[in-house]
Formats: C-alpha cells, sequence, structure tokens
C-alpha cells in the first residue's frame, strides 16, 4: 500500500473516532427542565447521526462500535427515543437496535425493553423503510434462540 494511502486512512479513522465520541457525548446527555427542548432536538440529531455512523461502517467495525455503545449503557436512552420520536426516528432506532442484537449477546434485554405500542405504529407506517425495519426486527425477535 503506498505511503499517501496509509496516511489518508489513519485520518479517515481519526475523523471517524472523533465523531463516534462526539455522537457518544450527545447520546449521554440528559435533559433538566429549561434545556429540554434544546436537548430533545440534541437526542433526535444523535440518533440521526449514530445511524448514519454505522450505515458507513464495515461490519468488523460495526461490532467493535456496538459493544463500545452497550457497554456505556446507550440501550436505555435508544429505548426513550423510541417512545419519545416520530416515525422516522423510530425507524432509525429500531435500525440501531438490530445492529445491537445481531453484534451482541443482549437480544433478551432488548426484547423485553422494547416498547410494542411504538413498533405496533411503526408496521402500521404507510411509509415503506419504518415498515420494513420493524418486519426486519420482528423477524430477528423471533428467530431468536430459545
Amino acid at each position: 500500500m503506498p505511503f499517501t494511502n496509509l496516511i489518508l486512512k489513519r485520518l479517515i479513522d481519526n475523523w471517524r473516532s472523533e465523531r463516534f465520541d462526539y455522537l457518544l457525548d450527545l447520546a449521554s446527555q440528559r435533559g433538566e427542565n429549561s434545556e429540554e427542548l434544546r436537548l430533545k432536538k440534541g437526542d433526535e440529531a444523535a440518533v440521526f447521526k449514530l445511524e448514519s455512523l454505522f450505515s458507513s461502517l464495515k461490519e468488523e467495525e460495526k461490532s467493535t462500535y456496538v459493544k463500545h455503545l452497550i457497554s456505556l449503557g446507550v440501550l436505555p436512552f435508544l429505548f426513550r427515543r423510541f417512545e419519545q420520536g416520530n416515525v422516522e426516528e423510530k425507524s432509525l432506532v429500531v435500525s440501531l437496535l438490530l445492529n445491537c442484537i445481531q453484534v451482541s449477546g443482549c437480544l433478551y434485554t432488548i426484547a423485553r425493553s422494547v416498547n410494542r405500542k411504538c413498533l405496533l405504529e411503526l408496521l402500521s407506517s404507510k411509509e415503506a423503510t419504518p415498515t420494513t425495519n420493524a418486519i426486519l426486527f420482528l423477524t430477528e425477535l423471533l428467530s431468536m434462540k430459545r
């Protein structure tokens, strides 16, 4: 591999790592009374950015980042956003939860904690993407080892 490619790869990896740290900071913020609206928008942005980050990663990198996120306690944040977000955000959260199921051993935690009413809302959506994500999520839950 040429030296220039190694430098570019290192720059891209460093940038991705910095962006990931920033996203983790956004995802870990808690809302207070006066800042609740601002943080809610920050939470929405964190979900969208996490999804865009995961869609750009390779499978082995996804595994590393998902395990890192779970160890930092991102699942309660994702469940909260799944309950409070709009249909588009719920669809992205289901996609992130699907990544968590496929990579780590938190299948039962997610299966017990997911809000069924919100999942039903995604299934009855008129848009294709939320419905597809919900079906993929349910398929993964149904195929879990008992």
